[in-house]
């Protein structure tokens, strides 16, 4: 997923079981106090329909100063919640 510095919405590229770029937005994050652990609750809008996803894990964050670039990478699992349209009853998660 590649995004242009806002997270409520990113373009995200779909390549494997099917093909496709579309659009994620964030439907709800949550923060587990003891822990640290990150839920993302996100759903990937696609010209065919859209697929609900839950991930947990966590997010780390560098920051190039020379390019002023700055990098999320999230770490953990996540797991399809449902769909919609073409994508409506799909399984699925892993890590």
């Amino acid at each position: 997923m590649t995004g242009n510095g806002q997270l409520d919405e990113l373009r995200v590229v779909a390549a494997g079981g099917f093909n496709a770029v579309g659009t994620d937005i964030a439907l709800e994050d949550s923060e587990e106090p003891t822990t640290g652990a990150l839920t993302l609750k996100d759903e990937l809008t696609f010209e065919d329909g859209s697929i609900f996803v839950t991930a947990t894990g966590a997010i780390r964050y560098s920051f190039n100063p020379r390019s002023c670039v700055r990098s999320n990478s999230f770490s953990g699992t996540y797991h399809i919640t449902g769909g919609t349209g073409a994508y409506e009853g799909l399984p699925g998660g892993g890590t």
